[in-house]
C-alpha cells in the first residue's frame, strides 16, 4: 500500500526518538529540541488538550502522536451531532503503533483495527495485521455500557504519568463532543478496561509483552 511505504520512517523513528526525548524534556524542559523534532502539523489534537500545565510538552505530544496516527492512515476525529466514532491508539515504546476505531455508519457498528510493523534494520513501517468487521448488537451495548460505567466523558484528559520503557493508551471519543484520555502504561484503570475491550473486540491474540 501506498501511503505506508511514503511514511514508512513515522513509526519506526518515533519509537526510537520520541519516548527518550519526551522523557528528556519533562525534566529538563529542552523546549528548542520541539522545533526539531515536531515540525509537521498537529491536526490530531487541540492545543493544549494534552499538557494544560506544559506548553513543550502539549507540543511534543501532539506532534508525536499525530504522526503515529498518520502513519496508521487514521482520521482526524472532531466533534459532529448525531455521530459516534471511539479510537484506541497504543503507542509502545519497542513495538509499531496500532489503532482499533469504532464507527457507527448506516446503522452499524463497524471496527477497523491496524498494526504497523517495523523492521529495525532498515526504519521500513510495514502492515502486520489489519480488520475490519461489524460488531454484534451485545458487542454494542457492552461497549456503551463499559462508557458509560467509566463516566469517559469525565475522565480528566491528563495526568501526571510519564516515563521511557512503556506505552500511551489513548483513547479518543467523537460524538457532538470530543475527548481524549491519554495514559502511560497503566495497569488498571478506565483507560486500562477501554483499551482491554478494543483490542479484544479485534479478535486477535496478544501477548502480555504486547500490552505493556
Amino acid at each position: 500500500m501506498t501511503w505506508i511505504r511514503e511514511s514508512r520512517s513515522a513509526a519506526a523513528m518515533s519509537m526510537k526518538r520520541w519516548g527518550v526525548v519526551f522523557a528528556v524534556l519533562a525534566t529538563c524542559g529542552l523546549a528548542s529540541v520541539i522545533v526539531v523534532l515536531t515540525s509537521r502539523s498537529f491536526e490530531y489534537f487541540p492545543e493544549g488538550v494534552l499538557d494544560p500545565q506544559r506548553a513543550d510538552l502539549d507540543t511534543l505530544k501532539r506532534g508525536w502522536y499525530s504522526s503515529e496516527l498518520r502513519a496508521l492512515n487514521e482520521p482526524v476525529l472532531a466533534p459532529s451531532a448525531g455521530q459516534f466514532v471511539f479510537r484506541f491508539t497504543l503507542l509502545r515504546s519497542s513495538r509499531a503503533p496500532m489503532a482499533v476505531r469504532i464507527v457507527a455508519e448506516d446503522g452499524r457498528y463497524t471496527l477497523h483495527a491496524l498494526e504497523l510493523f517495523v523492521y529495525p534494520a532498515d526504519d521500513q513501517t510495514k502492515e502486520m495485521r489489519r480488520v475490519s468487521r461489524v460488531l454484534s448488537s451485545q458487542e454494542v451495548d457492552e461497549l456503551k455500557y463499559l462508557i458509560d460505567e467509566i463516566a469517559f466523558w469525565d475522565i480528566p484528559t491528563y495526568e501526571k504519568d510519564n516515563g521511557v520503557d512503556g506505552s500511551r493508551w489513548i483513547v479518543e471519543g467523537a460524538t457532538d463532543q470530543y475527548h481524549v484520555v491519554d495514559r502511560w502504561s497503566p495497569e488498571s484503570g478506565p483507560a486500562r478496561k477501554l483499551g482491554e475491550r478494543f483490542l479484544s473486540l479485534t479478535g486477535w491474540e496478544f501477548d502480555p509483552m504486547e500490552t505493556y
